[in-house]
């Protein structure tokens, strides 16, 4: 007995040795083909269980975390699988699908690679495509940012970000259900994961050069109600509502060249701005274009905007009409293309609060002052001739 324990004493004291050389040893190292692990995930994006997808976007999410560069590589073979995920019913898919595609396009992997260059003008027509209507595969963008505090930051785009959004425009034209029912969702948190003015300066950059009139009309409608009714865009109307510094003018210019296609919409950019001279000589004008009930529409909508509390300021500009007479003269504009609805006796209602006496300039008061002043001088002047002038001698009472 004694023998046998002896003997697995030293069995287990030399397996134990084997153990501890095996743990001296060098780790082996495993090399990971990131093309078939790519082509794995966009396998599993066909899928149509949600949490796959789901899955699968995260792990695209840390693969371009710990492989930058690698993974901006394969960012052509993902983008369009990525794009065809924003038609899923899942907001959530949606969500996550666009958090990869803002950090793709955000990728500092990209800006060594990208070149800068001019922009030009991409066709969004899904039925021709000629040569000159491509889009650049070398272009980089970089956007000054200027926050609330005044604080600047610069962000990089590279060529991917302008690309997707073309290839977004064209499929939203194709399927409208999608633009109705996804789109401003999509606009909405694409701002929040990358810039909101990065976000609209490249898209009215895009529309501007149009050729369906149309469907830019329509995508600027968009957009507009998306300023005006997000809370992730508020930034963004502050600094065009407060138009302080060069920034906010070259944002304005750039909006402004996109939101020609909508009259309404440049109306509420104007009014946004405090640019009430140029959005009363725009509504001036409407009288030579053609009032579609879709404008009309798009103005009842507007009335209620200006109830909102976005448009507080305008509304306190009302109380000093002698300093903003082309705001009063905007609103009587809007007033008299509305026909006599709701929104007719609500902007009516409102014009009817602003102090008349205000509304007269001082220069008016002035001439109206003097002309009272002689007025009655003159009378003073007639009564007295009258009392002084004698009865003709000879006349029968």
């Amino acid at each position: 007995m004694e023998k046998e324990e002896k003997v697995t004493k030293t069995l287990s004291s030399e397996k134990s040795e084997e153990d501890s050389l095996i743990f001296e040893r060098e780790p082996v190292t495993v090399k990971l083909s990131l093309l078939n692990v790519v082509a794995v995930l966009v396998g599993h994006m066909k899928f149509t269980a949600q949490e796959t997808r789901l899955e699968t976007l995260r792990w695209l999410l840390w693969l371009n975390k710990k492989l930058p560069k690698r993974i901006y590589r394969q960012a052509g073979r993902l983008f369009p699988h990525l794009q065809e995920m924003l038609t899923d019913i899942s907001d959530r898919v949606v969500n996550l699908a666009l958090q990869v595609i803002a950090t793709l396009s955000m990728s500092e992997a990209g800006q060594d690679s990208d070149i800068p260059s001019t922009t030009k003008n991409e066709s969004l027509t899904p039925v021709k495509q000629n040569k000159g209507s491509s889009p650049d595969p070398s272009h980089t963008r970089r956007l000054q940012v200027t926050d609330l505090n005044g604080d600047k930051r610069y962000i990089t785009l590279n060529k991917y970000f302008r690309l997707f959004l073309v290839e977004l425009l064209k499929m939203l034209n194709c399927d409208r259900i999608l633009l109705e029912n996804k789109g401003r969702l999509i606009i909405r948190h694409l701002c929040v994961y990358v810039d909101a003015r990065a976000v609209y300066c490249t898209l009215a950059e895009i529309l501007s050069g149009e050729d369906e009139l149309a469907f830019s009309g329509l995508m600027v409608r968009e957009l507009n109600a998306i300023l005006f009714s997000s809370a992730e865009l508020f930034d963004l109307r502050m600094q065009l509502q407060n138009m302080e510094g060069h920034d906010s003018w070259v944002l304005f210019k750039t909006l402004y060249d996109c939101w020609c296609h909508n009259p309404v919409a440049i109306v509420c950019l104007c009014l946004l701005s405090q640019n009430y001279q140029h959005a009363a000589t725009i509504v001036s004008r409407f009288g030579e274009i053609e009032i579609t009930s879709e404008v009309l529409q798009e103005t009842d909508k507007l009335v209620q905007l200006i109830e909102s509390p976005v448009f507080t300021g305008l509304r306190l500009h009302l109380l000093t009409p002698h300093q903003y007479p082309y705001l009063v003269q905007t609103l009587y504009g809007l007033l008299m293309l509305l026909p006599q609805t709701t929104a007719f006796k609500c902007l009516q209602h409102r014009l009817s609060s602003v102090p008349i006496i205000n509304a007269i300039s001082t220069e008016t008061k002035k001439k109206l002052e003097t002309f009272q002043v002689y007025y009655h001088f003159v009378s003073i002047i007639w009564k007295w001739l009258i009392d002084d002038v004698p009865e003709p001698a000879g006349l029968d009472p």
